[in-house]
């Protein structure tokens, strides 16, 4: 099965190594090091692959900052990809300042403040990275992504962060964007158990803008929402589609909202909130500070207290607001037929029936990873506590695939469940990780077949 990097007429593949020489050619029998590579102008063109080769690299300097000024130009990125099966790990700040620029399948932890820094550039892609325990004593404000709004073309994708900092102030990404600048993609990642907020999309002098957050697995933040996206002046603009989240009693304080749109803002308008499945927190979504253009539908909520909330600006014009066709699992406590008194919406919405005011039964999220298909994202709530689940994989693998999974708590351990596919579903033993038996999160490695799905 072909991934989607880019393979371009006249590029050439250069290999770095944790024992690299400066001088070398770049070959796979001699490496480069890394600082060269990063740094050194000329040596790596618009359209190269450098290949990062397994081992661990660290970087020197008190905060360990490691400048990465490649450039690639329109059409011809310059990839930094860890080589396919090896455990590239960086203990280094990866700041970028360039443009056309495409980082790869790196894993970062260690001491430090950010994993990944965007200062300035354009089409910044940061794809399947494993940024994860970014942890440095008496220190706040520690992010797995820091992408401020610096640029067109960003897209984070397919990333895991976790364990980012300890604080309410640390976060899995700190991210930006405004009108001045094209949509800016936060798709497909996995974040969870960090400091802070998962997903934290926030501004307070710039009005944010132009946001595309889709497929994002965020569960188990500490002090925060699982997806936060607005600040002190209004949002606009975004996207907000086929997300789900999680949250388990006894991680961390308990947060208000499993979701936050608009925060403190107040004219919040042009908001696309869609099929998504949003649980935890006492109340599982919040929108605030609604003006106009606002659509709601065809998610999915639930929360042991207070399910959604919505709040009016004052200017409110209340034009083009559609919130409808929507499932709200029953809670004990929370009637659709008071929610549709107060706000007028869910005409067309149900009440879906839970067990003692939690959801029941089985539901399976599954996403496949654009730059590499192989990999299939899955959340699975297995909210009846069974040892174990069966996946229908019969649209994703076909018999004769062999296939693998790996919880993303332990991404780098042992497969919970591997085999060949067979035609039958697959048995995933939903024991052994925190927040199982009821809900884990997985990556499902397929290899062979027809599977470009």
């Amino acid at each position: 099965m072909r991934d989607r990097m880019p393979r371009l007429e006249g590029a050439r593949e250069y290999y770095v190594a944790p024992d690299g020489k400066p001088d070398a050619s770049g070959t796979r029998e001699a490496p480069l090091d890394l600082v060269t590579v990063f740094t050194r102008p000329g040596v790596v063109q618009p359209g190269d692959i450098v290949w990062v080769c397994g081992g661990r690299y660290v970087a020197t300097g008190e905060e360990r900052i490691l400048s990465c000024r490649l450039s690639g130009t329109p059409g011809r990125p310059v990839i930094v990809r860890a080589r396919p099966g090896e455990r590239a790990t960086l203990e280094a700040r990866i700041t970028i300042e360039a443009s056309h620029l495409w980082l790869w399948g790196l894993e970062i932890t260690g001491p430090l403040k950010y994993g990944v820094e965007i200062r300035r550039g354009d089409d910044i892609k940061l794809i399947n990275l494993v940024i994860h325990d970014l942890m440095i004593p008496g220190q706040q404000h520690i992010y797995g992504i820091a992408g401020w709004d610096v640029g067109n073309d960003h897209e984070y994708y397919g990333n895991l962060l976790y364990r980012c900092g300890t604080t309410g102030a640390d976060h899995g990404t700190y991210s930006q964007n405004t009108a001045a600048h094209t949509v800016k993609k936060v798709c497909d990642n996995f974040v969870f158990e960090n400091g802070g907020y998962g997903l934290h999309i926030w501004g307070e002098r710039p009005a944010l803008s132009r946001l595309h957050v889709e497929g994002n697995i965020c569960f188990c933040t500490r002090n925060g929402a699982n997806i936060l996206t607005g600040g002190s002046k209004p949002i606009s603009h975004l996207i907000l589609r086929n997300n789900c989240t999680y949250q388990a009693r006894g991680t961390g304080r308990y947060p208000a909202y499993g979701v936050n749109v608009g925060y403190t803002a107040q004219g919040n308008h042009n908001l696309l909130i869609e099929g998504n499945y949003f649980t935890g927190g006492r109340c599982a979504m919040r929108v605030g500070g609604i003006l106009s253009d606002v659509t709601v539908r065809r998610n999915t909520f639930w929360s042991p207290e207070e399910v959604v909330e919505a709040t009016w600006a004052p200017q409110a014009t209340r034009e083009n607001v559609c919130w409808d066709l929507n499932t709200y699992i029953a809670n004990g406590k929370y009637s659709l037929a008071a929610w549709r008194q107060q706000t007028g919406f869910d005409e067309n919405s149900r009440l879906a029936e839970g067990r003692e005011g939690r959801p029941a039964g089985l539901y399976v999220f599954r996403r496949v990873n654009h730059y590499e298909p192989e990999r299939v994202h899955l959340a699975v709530y297995n909210w009846d506590g069974l040892p174990a689940v069966h996946l229908d994989v019969s649209d994703l693998a076909p018999p004769g695939t062999r296939y693998r999974i790996v919880n993303v708590l332990d991404y780098y351990g042992r497969p919970v469940a591997e085999g060949t596919v067979t035609g039958k579903d697959i048995a995933l033993p939903m024991q052994g990780h925190d927040y199982e038996p009821e809900f884990g999160a997985y990556i499902l490695f397929r290899e062979g077949g027809n599977t470009n799905k």
